[in-house]
């Protein structure tokens, strides 16, 4: 994507038709996602329910606690045998 273009969206809550239509959707839970191929966390928890999606993405800031954080998500996805690739976007 360039960075004017528009990246259809939604919150979770939308229409049925706006939800089928849009390949991002905002939530603050998995509970209910009808989409399972790439998860965003911007949450500082590991997702319930993140096993369910092909892959998933972690955003992690330089502040210290952001990164203790996502010290700890990555041990936990790592403990559980899933394969983690890092990119420093500072350094590129």
């Amino acid at each position: 994507f360039s960075a004017l273009e528009f990246v259809p969206h939604c919150r979770l809550t939308a229409p049925a038709a706006t939800l089928a239509a849009s390949p991002v959707l905002l939530a603050p839970s998995l509970v209910e996602c009808p989409h399972h191929e790439v998860l965003v966390n911007l949450g500082q928890d590991v997702p319930p329910g993140f096993e369910r999606f092909e892959r998933f993405i972690e955003l992690v800031t330089v502040a210290d606690a952001d990164r203790a954080a996502a010290r700890s998500r990555w041990k936990h996805y790592t403990d559980r045998g899933y394969a983690m690739q890092r990119h420093d976007l500072a350094s590129a």
